[in-house]
């Protein structure tokens, strides 16, 4: 039952502190981590897994094609697809021999909404 319950802290609101190669050597409760390679000590073989500190033991969750993390560390939404990806990072419009300032602001916006849903990385 307790595994359970872990597996659900994982998985309907999964925030990642970031990615991790080895175990913190003190993780905080429910610390979540993205396994990046090369993976060592208990991380080994667990590359792209899900690594969440419960009741003091390492659980992973095997991600699936579609699935979707929010990277506290990066300030963005993670995706998985065979790996794990980050958007891209758009600047704003800058430049060109003709400018449309309201076009540039309407991009800027729309820009400024998705960093700040996560959909973009903030910088």
């Amino acid at each position: 039952m307790n595994e359970a319950f872990a597996l659900t802290d994982i998985l309907l609101q999964p925030v990642v502190e970031g990615e991790a190669t080895a175990p913190p050597t003190e993780p905080a409760a429910g610390a979540t981590y993205i396994v990046a390679s090369p993976a060592t000590g208990l991380f080994e073989g667990r590359e792209a897994c899900l690594a969440s500190w419960q009741q003091g033991q390492w659980i992973f969750v095997n991600p699936i094609n579609g699935m979707c993390v929010f990277d506290a560390n990066a300030s963005a939404k993670r995706r998985f697809g065979d790996d794990w990806s980050l958007p891209a990072l758009i600047a704003n419009p800058e430049g060109g021999t003709t400018i449309d300032t309201e076009a540039r602001a309407t991009i800027a916006a729309i820009l400024a909404c998705l960093r700040q849903s996560g959909d973009l990385p903030s910088s």
